[in-house]
């Protein structure tokens, strides 16, 4: 992850080694292999809370194409978003082809525990549940981790400290 203090842009890249487990839920593991990895650009726009994400690469099909999200966060820890992905992958492959697409609302922890936490929740919902398209789900990745770092963030929630 590259984020400089002063910017609004971030760059990272994510790579991951997967193999399949087998179905009987034991430690066995099928033929299936691959790595995914993507190229993430995003953009912060603090003054009305938006973030914008695009990723570059290659998904858990071994097809490569780009995802495009936008998501909103609030002062309260709940961010909504919507999301759609576009692959190379034929639809004689995964019947509606490498087209991905859906919306998630994330909430935090905190609004449902007596006591503090830092954990959240995501739910999202996605029509088309293919192959193509897919990417790894994987907590805490480090745009999320260090953004409370972050300029936009520093100077919203700090800003009249700061001046």
């Amino acid at each position: 992850l590259y984020r400089q203090l002063d910017s609004r842009w971030t760059f990272g890249i994510d790579v991951n080694q997967l193999k399949q487990r087998a179905f009987d839920v034991r430690f066995d593991f099928l033929d299936y292999e691959v790595t995914t990895g993507h190229f993430t650009t995003y953009y912060d726009i603090p003054k009305y809370d938006i973030l914008a994400q695009v990723s570059v690469g290659r998904y858990l099909a071994n097809d490569s194409g780009v995802s495009f999200d936008i998501s909103r966060y609030f002062d309260n820890g709940v961010s909504i978003g919507i999301f759609a992905t576009k692959t190379k992958v034929s639809s004689t492959e995964f019947g509606e082809g490498g087209f991905d697409k859906g919306f998630y609302i994330q909430f935090p922890l905190d609004m449902l525990l007596i006591k503090s936490s830092k954990e959240t929740i995501k739910v999202g919902f996605t029509p088309l549940t293919r192959d193509g398209g897919q990417k790894v789900v994987v907590g805490n990745r480090l745009y999320e981790v260090t953004k409370n770092k972050s300029l936009g963030h520093i100077s919203k929630n700090w800003g009249a400290l700061l001046q």
